[in-house]
C-alpha cells in the first residue's frame, strides 16, 4: 500500500520551496517534488529527504560549508616578495604560487596528491579534484584545452606562473624522455 499524498507544494524546507509535484520516484514509493533552492537552482526531492532534513539545499549548502571548513582549516601562508608559500594540510609540505593569486588559492584547502605530487583541493563548483598548477593557469591565461602543463623545474609543488609552462603531450613526452635520458647518462 503506498503512502498518502501529502500535498507539500508552497511549504520550505530549510533553502528549499516546493514548487510541485513532479511524480513518484522510480521504485514509485516515495513522490518526487520541484523544488526551488534559495540561490536559484532547481532540484528534484523526495518527500521523505524533505521532511527528515537529509535535503536542505541544491548542494549549495554543502559546498558553503565545504569551503568555510577549508578556509578555517587552512595553515597560515608565508609571503617573500612576489611568492606565497603554503603548507598541504595533510602533510608538512610546502607548495609555492604567484602573490597575485592568493585571494583565490586561499578560498581552498590544498593538500599534496601522495601517489603523483601534485597539489589537489576539492573544487565545490565541479564535483572534482583539481590540481594546483591546472587552477593556477586556468586563473591567468585561462583554459589551456589540450596542452599539457610542464613543471619547469620539475618541483610539482612550484606553482609559480614562470615555472609552468603549456606544451603538447608529444612535447610533454619528449621533455620528460631526455631528462630521463640526461639523468641515466650521469649515473
Amino acid at each position: 500500500m503506498g503512502r498518502k499524498f501529502d500535498d507539500m507544494t508552497g511549504r520550505i524546507f530549510n533553502r528549499l520551496t516546493v514548487l510541485r509535484c513532479v511524480g513518484k520516484d522510480r521504485w514509485d514509493v516515495n513522490y518526487l517534488w520541484e523544488c526551488e533552492c534559495e540561490c536559484g537552482s532547481i532540484v528534484e526531492v523526495q518527500s521523505t529527504s524533505l521532511r527528515s532534513g537529509l535535503t536542505q539545499s541544491c548542494g549549495c549548502l554543502r559546498d558553503e560549508s565545504v569551503s568555510k571548513a577549508q578556509k578555517e582549516y587552512n595553515p597560515p601562508y608565508i609571503f617573500k616578495k612576489n611568492v606565497v608559500i603554503g603548507q598541504a594540510s595533510n602533510s608538512e609540505d610546502e607548495f609555492y604560487f604567484d602573490k597575485s593569486l592568493y585571494e583565490l588559492v586561499i578560498n581552498y584547502c590544498w593538500n599534496l596528491d601522495l601517489s603523483r605530487g601534485y597539489m589537489i583541493a576539492h573544487n565545490p563548483e565541479t564535483g572534482k579534484s583539481m590540481s594546483l598548477h591546472s587552477f593556477v593557469i586556468e586563473n591567468t591565461i585561462g583554459n589551456p584545452l589540450a596542452l599539457d602543463i610542464h613543471h619547469d623545474d620539475e618541483n610539482k609543488r612550484n606553482n609559480c606562473l614562470k615555472n609552468l609552462i603549456l606544451l603538447t603531450r608529444g612535447e610533454h613526452a619528449k621533455v620528460h624522455q631526455e631528462r630521463r635520458r640526461q639523468r641515466r647518462k650521469y649515473k
